[in-house]
């Protein structure tokens, strides 16, 4: 693992921590995406297993580089900026070829998917940088938002599919929508996070440890 860790370290110094993730989820994007659809299929779900176990792999190797977390320091607003006109460009090829029968010429279409891979790693290297930089003093608040993330993980999407489901029925404006959808996502991770930290050890299933939950705060 350290040698791999190592590895990773060398290959990702200065720009290459930008720009090889990208390559890397273009290139599964073009070579695994058309021919396997998400369907979190045990089996069958191969772009989806190739995206997620990658993701989950670089975490476990890189998550206590010294190197790394300085290099996504460096490089939080020039990730943040190509983020941000990456998603502006996907969210305008999504809207121009949103009817349900448009086609768009193969050579956009694989074009966008590197667009789409900058989006997804741009944004995912900001956070990890302004994180690095602005919330690394700890603190009560710092800890008890970080117990957290494990149980917002686990509930947020089920929340977003049952109540954007129902909330597309009612024909509300489009910004009305998404703030009740925004609100109530956050509202429900809270409200289960609570729970789970009151459950002992049957918080496990909902991701919160009880040593986790009920440790005193650490002075900042």
């Amino acid at each position: 693992m350290r040698a791999l860790g190592g590895l990773l370290e060398r290959g990702l110094k200065g720009w290459g921590l930008l720009l090889w993730p990208i390559v890397f989820l273009a290139v599964i994007r073009w070579g695994l995406a058309y021919r396997f659809e998400i369907t979190h299929d045990l089996v069958n779900d191969w772009y989806n297993h190739a995206l997620s176990f990658s993701a989950f792999l670089f975490g476990f190797l890189t998550a206590r580089s010294e190197v790394l977390r300085q290099g996504f320091i460096r490089l939080r607003w020039p990730a943040l900026i190509l983020g941000l006109v990456a998603w502006a460009a996907w969210a305008g090829y999504a809207w121009e070829y949103r009817a349900e029968d448009a086609m768009p010429a193969e050579a956009l279409r694989r074009a966008m998917r590197i667009v789409y891979a900058a989006d997804q790693w741009a944004f995912i290297a900001a956070v990890l940088g302004f994180g690095a930089k602005h919330l690394n003093r700890g603190g009560p608040v710092l800890r008890y938002l970080t117990v957290g993330v494990f149980p917002f993980y686990i509930v947020h999407q089920t929340v977003i599919v049952v109540v954007g489901h129902h909330l597309s029925q009612m024909g509300l404006p489009l910004a009305a929508e998404a703030a009740i959808l925004i609100a109530t996502t956050f509202a429900a991770c809270f409200l289960t996070y609570e729970v789970a930290r009151r459950l002992g050890w049957a918080g496990l299933l909902l991701g919160v440890r009880p040593q986790a939950a009920n440790r005193p705060p650490r002075a900042a």
